[in-house]
Parts: C-alpha cells; sequence; structure tokens
C-alpha cells in the first residue's frame, strides 16, 4: 500500500486513497511537474487470486490503451513489478452514474420491499407459453404498486446539485490526451453527441438550469457514441451498469471497467451483473448458443430505464423461480410506473426496442443510436430544429383471437417487431404535414385477460375489426367489438375488414384480405379519412431541418 506523499516513478506523487476492491487500491495521484492529476490503480500478486487473473488486468490495460474516446478512460502506462501491477489512468473528477442516479432519485424506495415475489411469479408463471406475458406482468406490477410510488414530471425535474451541463465544452472541441511515454497528443474530432449537445433547447441558454431531461438524453447520447465504437471493433463490454460509469462534474461520460470485455464476435461465457444481463447470458448454458455485442444493448436499455425512473427495471429477488421467468422472458417494470404522463413515448420505444427478447431482432448499437437521435434530435452540422405540429393518428385492430389482426398490423407498421411490442409507430408526410401512426396490438389478450383491452382501446382514432372469410361466428362478434371500443373512444372511425384464410367464405359485406389485397392503399384511405374528420390528435414537436444556404449577392 502507499501513503499519502509517496512518489513513484520519481514522477507520481500519491495524494490520497480514492478506491478499494477486492483485487485492487485506486490512488489519486498528481505529476510532479506538470501538476496534472492521474488515478493509479496499484494490483499486488498477494491480492490476485490466479494468474489469469494478472493476465486479465493487463488484458483490460491495453485494450484501453487502444480505444482513445473522450468517453472511455484513457490507459497510459502499465507499470510492472515482481510483486505488483500499477496502471495509470486519466483522473475523472466526478462520481459513478449509479451514485448521480442516486442523487437525482433520492426518494426512492426499494420496490422489492413491497413485493411478495412467490405470489408474484404465481400469477405470471400461467402465461409463461403467451405472447402477452410482458404485459401481464406490467398490469400484475401496476396494481402492486398503485399509488406506492411517485415523482414529479421528468420534464419539471432539475439537474441535481453539483453537475453544470453548460459547462461540458470539452467534447465539442478537439480533445487532447496527453501519453506519458511517448508525450504524443491524440486528437478527437466532433462526435454525434456533441452535436447533439449543441441542439438541446437549454443548452441554447446557459443561463436556463438544465433539466434532468436534457442531461439523461445528454448521457445516453455518449453511451452510444461509445457503443457503436465497440460495436465496430468487434468489442462486448458485457458489464454495462451504473457503476461502471463515471460522470464527471460537467456531466461527460467515462467508460471505467473493462474486465469482462472480449474482443470476438460471439461467446459463450456466463458473466455480467443480475439486473442487466440479456436473457442469452442467462441462458447460455441451458441453450448451448453462443450470444454477440447485442447483450450490450440490453444492457444500455436497463442503465437508461434506470436514468429514467431511478430504478433498475429488473428486480432483484431471492426468488429463483422468479429472478429465472425474468430473467428468460425479460420481464421489466412497466413504462408508466410513475404514470401515464411521465415519461415521453419516443423514451418508452427506446426501451422496448432494447428490451426485444431475441437478439435477432433486437438492434445494434448504430440502428439504436439512428432511432434515438431521429426521435431525439437530427445529429448533422447542418440542420437546425424548429417546432412543427405532428397529427397523430391512434390505430387499433379489434376482432376474436386468431383472426389475423397482428399479421395484420405488421404489414400495416411495416415492421417485424410487433410481435413482442404492444406499440409500434410509423411516421410520414402527407401534404407537407408530418404524420405519425401508432398501431396498437393486443398481443393475444383478448383471448385470456381482457382487463388490459380499455387502456389500449381508450382515445382511438381509427379501428379495423376484424374477423374471418370462412369463421361467420368472428363476423357476428364484430357488433360487440365495435360496441366495446367505441365506449372508449366515441369519435373513432370503424372499418371492417375480411381476412381471407383460403376455403369457402361464409361472411360477405366486409374489405376483402387476401394476398393479392394492396394493403397500402387500404390504410391510407382510412388515414385521410381520419385527417379529413379531425381525428387525430395534435403534438408540438422539435424537428430537423435543413439549414438555409447563404444567397448569392
Amino acid at each position: 500500500m502507499f501513503s499519502n506523499g509517496d512518489i513513484i516513478e520519481s514522477r507520481f506523487r500519491i495524494l490520497s486513497q480514492i478506491g478499494r476492491g477486492a483485487q485492487g487500491i485506486v490512488y489519486k495521484a498528481q505529476d510532479i511537474k506538470s501538476k496534472h492529476l492521474y488515478a493509479i490503480k496499484q494490483f499486488r500478486h498477494i491480492d490476485v487470486l490466479q494468474q489469469q487473473d494478472l493476465k486479465q488486468i493487463e488484458d483490460e490495460a491495453i485494450l484501453l490503451q487502444q480505444l482513445n474516446h473522450p468517453n472511455i478512460v484513457h490507459c497510459y502506462q502499465i507499470l510492472k513489478y515482481p510483486t505488483q501491477y500499477l496502471i495509470i489512468f486519466e483522473y475523472i473528477d466526478g462520481c459513478s452514474l449509479q451514485d448521480f442516479i442516486t442523487q437525482q432519485f433520492p426518494n426512492n424506495q426499494r420496490l422489492e420491499q413491497l413485493i411478495d415475489f412467490k405470489a408474484l411469479y404465481e400469477q405470471i408463471y400461467i402465461y409463461q407459453d403467451h405472447n402477452d406475458i410482458r404485459y401481464q406482468y406490467h398490469s400484475l406490477i401496476r396494481q402492486l404498486l398503485k399509488d406506492k410510488v411517485k415523482q414529479q414530471p421528468i420534464d419539471e425535474q432539475i439537474l441535481a446539485p453539483g453537475f453544470n451541463l453548460h459547462n461540458t465544452q470539452p467534447i465539442n472541441k478537439e480533445i487532447v490526451y496527453e501519453q506519458v511515454q511517448n508525450q504524443e497528443e491524440l486528437k478527437v474530432e466532433k462526435n454525434q453527441s456533441a452535436l447533439f449537445l449543441n441542439n438541446l433547447s437549454n443548452f441554447s441558454q446557459p443561463t436556463k438550469k438544465a433539466t434532468y431531461r436534457d442531461t439523461i438524453e445528454y448521457l445516453f447520447s455518449q453511451l452510444l457514441e461509445v457503443l457503436v465504437l465497440l460495436q465496430e471493433k468487434n468489442i462486448m463490454h458485457r458489464d454495462l451498469k451504473g457503476d461502471n460509469i463515471m460522470i464527471t462534474k460537467s456531466v461527460q461520460l467515462k467508460l471505467i471497467d473493462f474486465g469482462f470485455s472480449k474482443k470476438a464476435v460471439e461467446s459463450s461465457t456466463l458473466c455480467g451483473t443480475p439486473g442487466f444481463l440479456a436473457p442469452e447470458i442467462s441462458t447460455v448454458k441451458a441453450s448451448e448458443r453462443n450470444y454477440n455485442h447485442k447483450v450490450d444493448i440490453w444492457s444500455a436499455g436497463c442503465l437508461f430505464y434506470q436514468m429514467l425512473f431511478g430504478y433498475t427495471p429488473f428486480l432483484i429477488s431471492r426468488y429463483v423461480m422468479f429472478e429465472a421467468i425474468q430473467a428468460t422472458k425479460g420481464l421489466y417494470l412497466p413504462t408508466d410506473i410513475f404514470g401515464n404522463n411521465y415519461a415521453d413515448q419516443k423514451y418508452i420505444d427506446m426501451i422496448e426496442h432494447a428490451f426485444i427478447v431475441n437478439p435477432n431482432q433486437r438492434p445494434n448499437a448504430k440502428q439504436l443510436q439512428k432511432l434515438f437521435f431521429a426521435s431525439s434530435s437530427e445529429v448533422s452540422t447542418n440542420v437546425e430544429l424548429i417546432s412543427q405540429k405532428v397529427l397523430i393518428i391512434k390505430v387499433f385492430l379489434s376482432g376474436d383471437y386468431g383472426t389475423g389482426k397482428s399479421t395484420l398490423l405488421r404489414k400495416f407498421a411495416r415492421s417485424s417487431l410487433t410481435q413482442q411490442m404492444q406499440k409500434v409507430s410509423r411516421k410520414l408526410i402527407i401534404d407537407n404535414q408530418r404524420i405519425q401512426i401508432d398501431f396498437y396490438d393486443t398481443l393475444g389478450t383478448e383471448q385470456r385477460n381482457f382487463s388490459l383491452i380499455p387502456s389500449l382501446t381508450r382515445d382511438t382514432n381509427l379501428c379495423f375489426l376484424v374477423c374471418s372469410l370462412q369463421n361467420e361466428l368472428s363476423f357476428v362478434s364484430l357488433n360487440s367489438w365495435r360496441d366495446f371500443v367505441e365506449k372508449q373512444s366515441p369519435n373513432c372511425e370503424f372499418v371492417e375488414l375480411g381476412v381471407d384464410f383460403g376455403g369457402e367464405k361464409t361472411v360477405n359485406g366486409v374489405i376483402e384480405i387476401n394476398e393479392g389485397t394492396d394493403l397500402e392503399a387500404v390504410l391510407m384511405k382510412e388515414v385521410e379519412k381520419c385527417l379529413r374528420k379531425g381525428r387525430f390528435t395534435i403534438e408540438d414537436v422539435k424537428v430537423p431541418v435543413q439549414k438555409q444556404g447563404k444567397g448569392c449577392c
């Protein structure tokens, strides 16, 4: 161990001990000549359990030396001695993301104290083979936590004391790293998160306090930058969590721990932290299937949820059966835990995409980044954000189970994700007007639990009543479905569709849907009808537009 004032390599003076773990100690140190601050990690051989751990420590340091990025802690040097390793890192003046979130949500209580996990498991187990298990789970959690958790709207929350978003300038300039050994300089150019920061409305007004909403958007944009870099270099981090990320006082994100990282396209090693593990890691031994970099997308979704709500999305329980079904089915806490108006729909979309259980359908880092910036602000030096009105049309497909609603919705929405998501949005422009169509799927709940349907049908603008052309009973039930939806949405537009499954037709008087039907024409006809009749809601949103060039003369 070192004491304050000790000198290392005739260059670094130990100032204080700032951290300690099972295998190492972290010190704050200062370069005697330049006065620059550094963090020095000391790994004594006697504290390291196995020789392979020493190799892992060295591999992590070498990897960090190769990853010169403003959002990754920089490793300057590895000093090897017979009894210890010393690794010289950049010093980060801040706190962990975990502590940052805790400061932002000081009144959040442990949800696990409010839940009987054995009873919860028994209630959810019966749905384990159903597509809508997540939404059954969300319904149960809402009942358990009703009136027990509260938080002011995220737009009204200000940044916790001690942090200043407006001082986060270095990331928007050339960043220079001093190399300890050869004094080379590495210049890092502007990245997307820097440009995103410039587009934040509050950032352009330094006298106005940054909101917590602005802050988490900026933090997540930085994390996405790191994930894109790791994806490009075929590196899996495998342990993204709040304790492995530092936040500076100017709200610059720094990923600091790469102990579980692996440079490979695929892996079959079980590692990580409970509560942040993707299902394919949790089941890797039983399934005997490798996983890839998309495990980090899942963990990023966990972090984004935690930044939004102050809670990790997956409950920590000692009841093994609940832990197993939660891990394999991806049963995250509902996104309306603080009410329907707490979080923007774009945030919910991000979370739902990150938590797609099937990794083949889960977006990669670049796709998630594109989704995030498309919904937040277009990242380009040649765009500016202006306020525009977007017309929102809510579309709901109703009818008996097995009539082809989910297939129709998937084709209408032009998405392959609807089988795992309650809502899918599609954006388009009609007569220079921005339109967003929100498609809602029942995910089979009409077969088992009707209690979820009212919330799904509320404020519907366009309802497609779906039956089978070969099933007269499904046609007869359309009247009941119409009455039910009309009670929740009295101004809704109704259209009857009959899906042709082949065989003798017993139903007439509806729009027939078969393989040759132009579904886009069917949808657009009804959307235009909704627009003419005013069946939509209006939202004022920031949208990117191309900057006007200077005119000649």
